[in-house]
């Protein structure tokens, strides 16, 4: 994707990705990541949110020959993971304020693992009010380990 991106995208055009492989003999995933916001983990035994930085790397269409690295994360039960696009966290106010990273971070631990999309997605349409329809696209998946 990175060799096509470079050979047929106009000047200065990027894209960011999220791959994310899972295994659910080991319940684990793969996750490479190329210049997208951090996927977030919230642990169940914790019941804090880990942002997975570890393998954030340069966004697709910038540098040849860029080694993506990627990370495997163990997930336990009752663990769930989401992956939204900047649209949740750069969508604002009346006031010109960001949602933010601390709000998403919020609603994720203070939502049931079945509800968690419909949850932000929601959250994000109050917060931002009148200002709804000016909001960027908004893509958000969302998995959780219950076996």
């Amino acid at each position: 994707a990175n060799e096509f991106l470079l050979k047929n995208a106009h000047d200065n055009m990027f894209a960011t990705a999220l791959y994310l492989v899972l295994d659910p003999t080991t319940h684990s995933i793969t996750i490479a990541n190329a210049g997208h916001i951090p996927a977030q983990l919230w642990r169940a035994a914790t019941g804090k949110v880990e942002p997975l930085e570890d393998s954030t790397n340069m966004a697709l269409g910038v540098l040849a020959e860029t080694e993506y690295d990627q990370s495997v994360v163990k997930l336990n039960l009752g663990d769930r993971i989401l992956l939204s696009t900047d649209g949740v966290i750069e969508a604002t106010n009346q006031e010109h304020e960001e949602f933010g990273q601390a709000r998403l971070t919020e609603i994720i631990g203070a939502s049931e693992a079945s509800d968690l999309c419909s949850e932000v997605l929601h959250a994000v349409r109050h917060f931002s009010g009148e200002m709804s329809s000016n909001i960027d696209d908004i893509t958000l998946v969302s998995l959780s380990r219950n076996k």
